[in-house]
Order: structure tokens, then C-alpha cells, then sequence
């Protein structure tokens, strides 16, 4: 299993991991859900999280 695939699973839940598969997503599918994501956990590329604690 790849490193993509774990992350997408402790996201989604095994189930919905399954579910979104099952749908056969294409690959902006697949970079629509990674945007969304890393838009909804304010994630960008490139840019490291600063930590609450500095």
C-alpha cells in the first residue's frame, strides 16, 4: 500500500476510502479531493505549518 493511499485512508475512514474508490474517480477527482482537503486543514505546498507552540 503506498504512502498516498495510507494518508487517504486515516482521512476518509476505511469506508469512505472504499466509497470514493468504488466511484472510479478520474484524476481531477482525485486532485479535487487533495485540494479540498488540504484547503479544509489550510495546508499548502510549500509552506510548513508553524507550530501553536513557537
Amino acid at each position: 500500500m503506498t504512502a498516498v493511499q495510507q494518508m487517504a485512508i486515516r482521512l476518509l475512514g476505511e469506508q469512505g476510502f472504499a466509497g470514493f474508490f468504488a466511484l472510479r474517480p478520474a484524476v481531477p477527482d482525485i486532485v479535487a479531493l487533495a485540494k479540498g482537503l488540504m484547503r479544509a486543514y489550510g495546508l499548502r505546498l510549500g509552506n510548513p505549518r508553524r507550530s501553536p507552540a513557537l
